[in-house]
């Protein structure tokens, strides 16, 4: 059987609304993957706040922003040379035990419920999810994004991306050819 994850981000929805589009998809794990789970703009999404909106709608809340947060300073030398700064420092810790620990702790919730991850951006193309979500379709996962009420998208790796023994590369031009 595949293991089947799911993705969302909270944007600057309601708290009811993320909660009716985790229930709609069968959720009963969140996995916070902001690398600071608070939000100014939303104050609804702070930490302490979901997790009581989660407890009260069955869904269990865990953070792990420590090996899986975004916000991270790419290495002088990063190979990702076909993603943003924001994201190239993402791919670049994606090499780092701590991230495979959190990778391998996340699978084994998702074996053992309905898991999504979270992070604040709404659209993951915009958003280090999408690599979380690279890493895990290459590994045999099905990930699917959770959008709006009734749509959700079934991922698709990054044209950017290559494997390089067991590490992802993002340094393919969009038209699939290696950088320069």
């Amino acid at each position: 059987m595949t293991l089947t994850l799911y993705t969302v981000g909270h944007g600057n929805r309601q708290i009811g609304e993320l909660i009716a589009l985790l229930k709609e998809a069968g959720v009963d794990t969140l996995v916070d993957v902001r690398a600071q789970p608070r939000s100014r703009h939303n104050p609804q999404f702070n930490d302490d706040a979901l997790r009581l909106a989660c407890e009260h709608a069955g869904i269990v809340y865990h953070w792990a922003g420590k090996q899986l947060g975004g916000m991270r300073d790419p290495r002088p030398e990063s190979p990702h040379r076909a993603l943003p700064e924001g994201l190239r420092g993402f791919a670049d810790h994606m090499d780092t035990d701590a991230f495979q620990k959190g990778a391998a702790q996340l699978r084994n919730l998702a074996d053992r419920g309905t898991c999504a991850i979270l992070c604040a951006e709404r659209d993951p193309a915009h958003c280090h999810r999408s690599l979380i979500a690279d890493y895990l379709t290459l590994q045999g996962a099905r990930v699917i994004h959770l959008i709006a009420p009734g749509e959700m998208r079934e991922h698709a790796l990054s044209p950017a991306v290559r494997r390089e023994s067991a590490a992802l590369v993002y340094d393919r031009q969009v038209n699939g050819e290696l950088g320069l």
